[in-house]
């Protein structure tokens, strides 16, 4: 999906949740937090533990904090006038409450900052209609394949 320049304001982030960056030492709650958010197996996101991926340039991680207790990350890549979008996960029972839009929303906003006019992601069904709220449109559809495990 991709957001166009001219797509519309961006929502602020809705009651106490605040979105901020990982800090030093906390790859491990960024990977985990992912981890449940997506419903896979901890070992599944557990190279985004390891400390030299925070020192990856362009990468930058998020943590959202609703009432200080983590509800969900993001991930963005910024180069030239691109800001990529990922790792938008929320955990379960955060969810339905504006989230995954407002993670979404900051990372837009902070990739504009740093110059970028456009955002893209790739979408879960779930969260297909959030991004379509932000301005998001499907331009391209990707199939993948997969061997059976």
């Amino acid at each position: 999906m991709i957001r166009r320049p001219g797509a519309g304001v961006l929502p602020g982030p809705a009651g106490s949740l605040r979105i901020r960056r990982v800090e030093d030492g906390e790859l491990g709650l960024y990977a985990r937090t992912m981890a449940e958010g997506f419903g896979v197996p901890h070992e599944v996101f557990a190279m985004f533990a390891e400390p030299a991926l925070a020192k990856t340039e362009h990468f930058v991680f998020y943590l959202a904090e609703a009432d200080g207790v983590v509800v969900g990350t993001g991930m963005s890549a910024v180069s030239d006038h691109l800001v990529g979008v990922f790792n938008i996960g929320v955990l379960p029972q955060h969810r339905r409450q504006g989230h995954g839009q407002a993670i979404t929303a900051q990372i837009i906003r902070v990739g504009q900052g740093a110059g970028a006019t456009t955002a893209y992601l790739y979408s879960s069904p779930m969260g297909e209609p959030v991004y379509a709220s932000l301005g998001f449109r499907t331009e391209e559809v990707l199939t993948v394949f997969t061997a059976p495990v």
